[in-house]
């Protein structure tokens, strides 16, 4: 049985382990290298040019409250893209928004 499953064994009671110093660094480096690639990971998307902050979003779009993303998000105007609790837009959709918006407005 490997230390995972003692420790969801853990969540219907109490398990008592005896683990080895060596054992303990290594399951501590495992864990700090899946938190590091899923930092990196998600740094990675947030910087990728196919994406873009909200913030940079409303502003090309020229819009004033989060309130109205949110609504045009249920719409379907947009599709937000979640990393952690940071909201992105494909940069692509939201140029075809500010098309779409601008050519509605003449």
């Amino acid at each position: 049985m490997n230390i995972e499953q003692l420790i969801n064994l853990g969540q219907k009671g109490v398990v008592k382990l005896e683990i080895t110093a060596a054992d303990l660094v290594s399951v501590v480096q495992n864990v700090a290298r899946e938190t590091a690639d899923a930092i990196l990971k998600d740094r990675q998307q947030e910087q990728s040019n196919d994406f873009i902050p909200r913030k940079i979003a409303m502003e090309m779009l020229n819009v004033k409250t989060t309130l109205t993303m949110l609504r045009w998000e249920e719409k379907g105007y947009l599709q937000p893209h979640r990393v952690g609790s940071r909201i992105f837009y494909k940069k692509q959709d939201v140029l075809a928004a500010v098309a779409e918006f601008h050519r509605e407005s003449n």
